[in-house]
């Protein structure tokens, strides 16, 4: 096999690997996680998702968690400097 060939074959492979990890994401996003925040927005009898909803659905993944929480941590610094 020339070595040309053998790239664009593992080009091939890597598309579809990504493009399935692409339509995974896209459906958990699209379908489980929009339904969720929903379901946290009504509860609170709101119409707008905010963060705080958004830690709720990523409650039970600590890493997650943390990570959203240092990110809310930045965002209100910024928002203190304007």
């Amino acid at each position: 096999m020339k070595f040309g060939v053998f790239i664009d074959k593992l080009t091939l492979a890597i598309f579809f690997e990504v493009n399935a990890i692409t339509e995974l994401i896209f459906g958990f996003v699209t379908h489980s996680l929009s339904k969720d925040l929903g379901e946290f927005c009504r509860h609170r009898k709101k119409q707008t998702v905010n963060f705080d909803d958004v830690l709720l659905v990523a409650r039970k993944n600590d890493k997650i968690k943390k990570s959203l929480k240092e990110y809310q941590k930045i965002l209100a610094e910024v928002g203190d400097k304007e």
